[in-house]
């Protein structure tokens, strides 16, 4: 199934062969490369055109066993990297927590597989929590890099699935200058050499990682 995140455009790979696409103008021909080229973005028409019948956005908020708290979830929805479909069990595990509002009870009863109505419901019921909407992306990939270094320091994430979202998330940001100052942005491309098994150690890049999440959660507590 193919889930419009945003209104023309997507970052996606396919799901059976880990290839992202890209097309330079809406005139070129639909292109498979490596997903370093996510910051080009295709069409979902281009996509269909392509026969591509399975994509997934990249960088989406990670699946974990914990209800996550609104900002964190408000900090993905500016970006367009929240998992739709998780989002009504959130909404019923906010109510839960003392959390209210129509909007939020309506968005707790959806089933899940009508993304284009959560997606329209969610704004309006973290409206009703108090929890705004990063409108700055460098804020909004801000806040989920704290997420993500949260989710790793506590055993949630390994290492090297926060530098492939560090990427994804960054290109989400549009590669904003000041992204690559966060303690997190400082890692930008090192999944490049961890995946391209040249350079240091697993160790080695697995400290980096865990060391810039120990200084972005000190940075965000501050």
């Amino acid at each position: 199934m193919m889930v419009r995140i945003d209104s023309l455009r997507v970052f996606a790979e396919c799901e059976n062969c880990h290839s992202g696409f890209w097309s330079p103008s809406l005139d070129d021909l639909f292109t498979t490369v490596d997903l370093y080229w996510e910051r080009r973005a295709a069409s979902l028409d281009e996509a269909c055109g392509a026969q591509w019948p399975h994509l997934v956005v990249q960088g989406q908020m990670p699946a974990d066993d914990e209800p996550p708290a609104p900002e964190d979830v408000a900090a993905f929805y500016a970006l367009e990297r929240v998992p739709l479909k998780r989002i009504p069990r959130w909404a019923a595990e906010w109510l839960v927590q003392g959390y209210d509002g129509d909007g939020l009870r309506e968005l707790a009863g959806e089933h899940g597989d009508d993304p284009y109505r959560i997606k329209d419901l969610l704004p309006l019921a973290l409206d009703e929590m108090g929890v705004p909407i990063p409108a700055n992306p460098v804020a909004a990939v801000n806040r989920t890099f704290n997420y993500l270094a949260r989710r790793c320091l506590a055993g949630a994430l390994n290492e090297r699935k926060v530098a492939a979202l560090v990427d994804h998330l960054v290109a989400a940001g549009g590669f904003a200058t000041a992204l690559y100052e966060l303690p997190l942005g400082r890692t930008y491309g090192l999944i490049d050499e961890w995946a391209g098994g040249w350079g240091r150690t697993e160790e080695a890049l697995r400290h980096d990682v865990r060391h810039a999440c120990e200084e972005q959660v000190t940075a965000a507590e501050r």
